[in-house]
This record gives structure tokens, sequence and C-alpha cells, in this order.
């Protein structure tokens, strides 16, 4: 039922689409600017660490690992 003509010009008006979301994504950037909008980012990826990596060896730490016996190399 689509004609060749009619899924040409669907593909025309997403690709005018994306290419205006991109401009106006581009545009947003320039204008909070660019090193603020990254320096936040490296912000909140540590602030995220914190939680994912460091509180997690340090609970393990504070529980501690149970020693392994050396001669048989099981955990007591």
């Amino acid at each position: 039922m689509d004609t060749e003509a009619a899924r040409e010009e669907r593909e025309t008006k997403r690709s005018a689409l994306v290419s205006l979301g991109y401009v106006i994504f581009a545009w947003c950037v320039a204008q909070f600017g660019l090193i603020p909008l990254i320096s936040k980012g490296y912000g909140t990826i540590g602030y995220i660490s914190i939680f994912v990596i460091i509180l997690p060896l340090l609970i393990k730490g504070i529980i501690g690992w149970k020693p392994v016996n050396k001669d048989k190399n099981v955990a007591l």
C-alpha cells in the first residue's frame, strides 16, 4: 500500500526532524557552555563512584574477609 514516493517522503521528514533535534541539542550545549557541563558530569560521576566502588570496599573491609588456611587453601 505504501508507494516508494510516500516512503521516501517519510524518510526525508524523519531525517529533517533528527537534524533539527541535533542542531537544537548543539545549540543548548553552546549556550550553557561545554566545560561547565563536563565538569558537573565528572563531579557527579565522582559522587556516584563513592557509592558504587568505595562504599562496598569499605563495608567488605569492615566486615572482613575470612582468613584462608594456607595449607588447605580453604576459608576458615
